[in-house]
């Protein structure tokens, strides 16, 4: 009996140490390697799935918030979108911002409503650059801001400009003082520009 199972214990043995258990054994550590490998080369895909797809899901995101911001300006300047971003591209070309427009804009309309309702002190700024409420009446607040600039920017003395920008425009039109130096046909060339 003993020398039956020292026997089976002796062929167990030598069957591991056969040929064809060592190249099992070998195919075995290679299929591991291999699967090792392959979970590596996975997760570097997703990785680089992940590099490639985070960028163009920031943009659009950024996109559709911009859009959102932009419909949002448009309401509170009374203003349309495709202007907005005219008026904003010009503005970027001089060194301001489509914020700055924005600001500049919402000022303008309440110095017009001022002038509208017969502000002795919106008349005056206004008559400085010989507007009145006729002239604006029935103007979009695209043609208003035009002609406004228009008129800031042929004003020669660069004090009284910046005063004048200031007191219709508020701080931003200030700001804006580069973008009118070529008055409304300039603001229109590069708001052509911005189509293009």
């Amino acid at each position: 009996m003993a020398s039956g199972n020292l026997g089976n214990a002796s062929a167990t043995i030598s069957l591991f140490n056969t040929p064809f258990m060592k190249a099992l054994d070998a195919s075995k550590k290679a299929f591991v390697r291999v699967a090792s490998d392959m979970s590596k080369v996975g997760k570097f895909f997703t990785a680089s799935g992940a590099v490639f797809t985070a960028p163009m899901l920031a943009a659009a995101q950024t996109f559709a918030t911009y859009g959102s911001n932009l419909n949002d300006m448009a309401g509170r300047t009374a203003t349309g979108v495709e202007v907005l971003q005219e008026l904003g591209y010009a503005a970027e070309q001089s060194g301001a911002s489509l914020g700055d427009v924005e600001s500049a804009v919402t000022k303008m309309n309440r110095s017009v409503a001022l002038l509208q309702q017969g502000s002795s002190a919106a008349q005056n700024a206004f008559a400085d650059i010989g507007l009145s409420a006729d002239s604006l009446k029935g103007l979009s607040t695209e043609e208003q801001f035009k002609l406004i600039a228009d008129r800031i920017g042929s004003i020669q003395d660069p004090a009284l400009r910046t005063q004048t920008a200031i007191k219709l425009l508020g701080g931003s039109g200030q700001k804006l003082q580069n973008m009118f130096a070529g008055g409304a046909a300039g603001i229109i060339l590069l708001c052509h520009l911005a189509l293009t």
